[in-house]
């Protein structure tokens, strides 16, 4: 076994006025320790901050790439389905019993509700509703054009213009109902998207409309 040398303190001239002192080696089985106590550290804090800069500006350029992605199919999916084709001209009868399409509100908007006269709770909810909004448009007078609230009734077979007439005049002089036959009806509620169906019938006949829809047309040609 090879001998432990200790570290030998060696006196060596200097250019000072003292002298300086050397420390020299450890040597152990061939290999050479040297004091690295004295050795200056090494700074990991540059490191740190530029592994955090790093990562900062991927996280920066990802969510800039992610936003350009999402913006990307957004503008893809527009193109590709455009805006949803709903509403169109229909042939109906008013409940005054008079011929009535949506050329008749030419130069007005038009504040559709589908509904029937025999509905217990919502549907007059919502055409008081409907009928406050055209008043309080009117009022305003922030529109040149006048608000019609239209009521568009999907029951058929018991809503008459009669039926209908005694039924808007409870609203409001200027609601205005329609009515019509059942293909007249089917095609309306093709054109504006709306689902109806007739609930089963009782005892005495009754049964319960289950849809309803609130539409703004928009203002009809002049």
């Amino acid at each position: 076994m090879l001998a432990l040398r200790a570290t030998r303190i060696l006196l060596s001239a200097s250019s000072g006025a003292g002298p300086a002192f050397r420390a020299a080696p450890f040597i152990a089985n061939g290999y050479v320790l040297r004091n690295i106590a004295s050795k200056p550290k090494f700074d990991y804090r540059w490191l740190q901050w530029g592994s955090f800069v790093t990562l900062a500006g991927f996280l920066a350029g990802g969510t800039m790439y992610m936003s350009q992605d999402l913006e990307k199919e957004k503008r893809r999916v527009n193109q590709s389905f455009g805006r949803p084709a709903i509403g169109g001209d229909f042939n109906l009868v008013d409940h005054n019993g008079k011929p009535c399409s949506l050329a008749s509100f030419r130069g007005k908007w038009v504040l559709l509700y589908f509904g029937f006269c025999h509905c217990p709770d919502i549907c007059p909810e919502q055409l008081e509703r409907l009928v406050e909004i055209g008043d309080r448009i009117a009022l305003t007078g922030e529109t040149k054009q006048t608000l019609v609230p239209v009521f568009l009734t999907v029951d058929y077979e018991r809503d008459t213009p009669d039926v209908v007439a005694e039924y808007v005049k409870e609203f409001s002089p200027n609601l205005v109902g329609l009515t019509g036959t059942k293909e007249e009806i089917d095609k309306v509620a093709k054109l504006y998207r709306i689902y109806y169906s007739a609930g089963p019938k009782d005892v005495d006949g009754d049964y319960i409309t289950t849809k309803w829809k609130i539409h703004l047309p928009g203002a009809a040609p002049p």
